[in-house]
């Protein structure tokens, strides 16, 4: 995917991404993932978390590691890579087409 982003930009363009994330290992994953759900909580009933939020975070977005986005988007081409902001389970994170 990120390779048809890097391909579809113009030189010097940069690419930003805002994307659920894995923690990096398994005990900061339970602690984004508890965090993320206590959020929730305060807006959110715990049913649709459970049925729907849950499910849905494994499910649709499939998602990976922080680190891992930062490879694909080097692997892809893209230099000055970033992360802009980290919260929990979700990242903002970017990279820039240098020809």
């Amino acid at each position: 995917m990120y390779q048809r982003i890097y391909a579809g930009l113009k030189e010097n363009g940069i690419f930003i991404n805002l994307d659920i994330v894995l923690g990096s290992n398994e005990e900061l994953q339970t602690i984004n993932m508890q965090n993320w759900i206590n959020f929730m909580k305060q807006n959110v009933p715990e049913r649709e978390i459970v049925e729907k939020w849950i499910p849905s975070y494994y499910a649709d977005d499939r998602p990976t590691t922080l680190r891992s986005h930062i490879k694909f988007l080097e692997e892809a081409g893209f230099k000055e890579v970033d992360v802009i902001y980290k919260a929990f389970n979700y990242s903002v994170f970017c990279g820039r087409k240098r020809v």
